[in-house]
C-alpha cells in the first residue's frame, strides 16, 4: 500500500449537466482526508500531508467497521449541524479554526478551542488500495462498487445517512447531473462533482472529474469600510449590513475581493464622497466593536436610506467577494432574513443567515 498519496482533485467549472458517461456526487462542505487502513487500525491524512487523527478520535474505530485487512480510502470529514448537513462554518469551531472577522479585519485565520461535542462523519467516495491490489488504474465505477462492499457490508455498522449516530457514511453516486444539482440547491448544500464513469485515479487535478459549486449572493447596504492593509490602495473591505424588521440596519459582515482594479477606484471614489462622522448600524449592536480597525470617519452618511450605497454579494464565502453595484433599488429592500428578538444585544455572527462558508 502507497505510503503517501497526494489526493486527486476535480477541476472547477460553471454549468451543471448530464451525462450517461459520467457519475454525479455530492459536493461534502468538510476537510479532504485520506484514511490509511492497517489491520483494524485507520490514520487520516489531509491533503498536504498533515496527519489529522489526533484530531478526531471519535474516527478512530472505523477501522474495526471495514470489511478489510489494507485499504486506502479517499473521502471528506464533515461536521453536522442539527439536520445532518455538512457544514464548513461548524467545521472550523469544531478545529478551533475561523475565518477572519469584523473584530479582526486583517487576519485571515484566528485560532480558539475546539469544540468536540459537535458531530462528525467521514463520508467515503473512493478507494484506491485493498487488500494486496492497487487500485489507481480501475475505472471508478468498479472502484466505488468494491468500495461500497467493504463499507455498507460491514457488521454491526448502521450506513443511516440521515443519522447523526453513524460516523462512516459511504457517499452514493447518481446518474442525472441536473436533477442532483437542483437537490444540492434546495437542500442548501456547496454543489455537485462530476467524475467520469472509467475514470483512473491520478495524483493530480484532472478534467476527469468536475465540480459545480452552488454560488448564493445577498444583497447588502454597504455601511462603511476597513483600512487597506500590506499592498493594497484606498481600503481593504467594505462593510455590510441588512436591516431588520425594525428598521434598525444591523452589521452582518465584510466584503474584501471580488474588485477589478476599476471597480476598486470606482468604490473608493463613492465611499470618499460620502463619508461622515456618524456610523449607520444601530449603537445595539455594539458597532465600535464589531468594526475595530475602521476609520470612525470613514462612514458613509446614514441620514437617508438614499444616502447608503448598495452591492451583491457572494454568500457562499465567511468574507464575501464584492459581485456588483446594485444602484436601482433602494436599501431599505435589503432585509435580514430573521425576525430578531428585541432584546438580542450581542452582534450578528458571521455565519448566522448571511454568510456560510470560507473557499478552501
Amino acid at each position: 500500500m502507497p505510503g503517501v498519496l497526494h489526493p486527486m482533485l476535480a477541476t472547477p467549472i460553471d454549468k451543471a449537466f448530464s451525462d450517461p458517461a459520467w457519475l454525479y456526487e455530492i459536493k461534502w462542505d468538510g476537510y479532504r482526508a485520506l484514511g490509511f487502513l492497517q489491520n483494524g487500525r485507520i490514520r487520516f491524512v489531509s491533503r498536504n500531508q498533515n496527519d489529522l487523527t489526533p484530531q478526531y478520535p471519535e474516527l478512530a474505530s472505523l477501522g474495526s467497521e471495514i470489511r478489510a485487512q489494507s485499504a486506502l480510502l479517499d473521502g471528506e470529514i464533515c461536521a453536522l449541524d442539527e439536520q445532518g448537513r455538512a457544514s464548513f462554518s461548524l467545521m472550523q469551531s469544531r478545529t478551533g479554526l475561523a475565518t477572519a472577522s469584523a473584530t479582526a479585519p486583517g487576519r485571515r485565520i484566528r485560532h480558539g478551542q475546539p469544540n468536540p461535542a459537535i458531530p462528525i462523519a467521514y463520508y467515503v467516495f473512493d478507494l484506491v488500495y485493498l487488500d494486496g491490489f492497487d487500485l489507481r488504474h480501475v475505472g471508478l465505477a468498479q472502484r466505488k462498487e468494491l468500495l461500497r462492499r467493504i463499507v455498507t457490508a460491514s457488521p454491526g455498522r448502521r450506513m443511516d445517512s440521515s443519522s447523526q449516530a453513524a460516523p462512516l457514511r459511504y457517499s452514493d453516486h447518481f446518474t442525472d447531473g441536473l436533477a442532483l444539482y437542483e437537490a444540492a440547491r434546495q437542500h442548501g448544500l456547496e454543489g455537485i462533482v462530476a467524475k467520469r464513469r472509467d475514470s483512473e485515479y491520478v495524483e493530480k487535478r484532472s478534467r476527469d472529474w468536475l465540480k459545480m459549486k452552488l454560488t448564493r449572493q445577498q444583497e447588502c447596504v454597504i455601511g462603511g469600510y476597513t483600512d487597506p492593509r500590506g499592498s493594497r490602495e484606498h481600503f481593504g473591505s467594505i462593510v455590510l449590513g441588512l436591516y431588520d424588521h425594525r428598521g434598525h440596519l444591523l452589521h452582518v459582515g465584510q466584503a474584501g475581493s471580488g474588485f477589478t482594479e476599476a471597480s476598486h477606484e470606482e468604490m473608493w471614489r463613492r465611499l470618499r464622497a460620502s463619508t461622515a462622522s456618524t456610523h449607520p448600524f444601530t449603537a445595539r449592536w455594539n458597532p465600535t466593536a464589531a468594526c475595530t480597525g475602521c476609520d470612525r470617519n470613514s462612514w458613509p452618511r446614514s441620514s437617508s436610506p438614499s444616502g447608503l450605497m448598495k452591492a451583491k454579494a457572494d454568500k457562499s464565502k465567511c468574507v464575501p467577494p464584492f459581485t456588483r453595484d446594485c444602484a436601482s433599488t433602494s436599501p431599505r429592500e435589503n432585509a435580514y432574513s430573521k425576525t430578531l428578538p428585541p432584546a438580542r444585544t450581542r452582534r450578528p455572527n458571521l455565519h448566522d443567515g448571511t454568510q456560510a462558508r470560507g473557499d478552501r
